[in-house]
């Protein structure tokens, strides 16, 4: 059900189960945030250096293309097209 659905049916007395537990937000919100800042810092607790530096920003790349991707996936959008259908860089030119 979407949610507009959801608040219309709370609204006429529907059921209140639509949306998910605040709880498990809140875990799922720390796991996300935890894995996402341990990503640059594992290349620096087995290596050490210019090496450790490189493969941070290597794997911090790497990392922020594979949310990039899921998020796509997830939202159905399409690469490098906005919703609008113009480039984003069109919208600096003068109309």
């Amino acid at each position: 059900m979407t949610p507009l659905g959801c608040q219309g049916n709370q609204h006429r007395g529907g059921p209140t189960g639509c949306w998910g537990s605040p709880v498990a937000a809140a875990v799922g919100s720390l796991l996300a945030f935890a894995v996402g800042a341990s990503v640059p810092l594992v290349p620096y607790l087995l290596l050490a250096g210019a090496t450790a530096f490189t493969l941070s920003i290597a794997g911090t790349l790497i990392a922020l293309f594979l949310v990039g991707l899921g998020v796509s996936r997830l939202t159905h959008r399409r690469r490098f097209v906005p919703v609008s259908g113009r480039p984003r860089w069109a919208s600096l030119l003068p109309p």
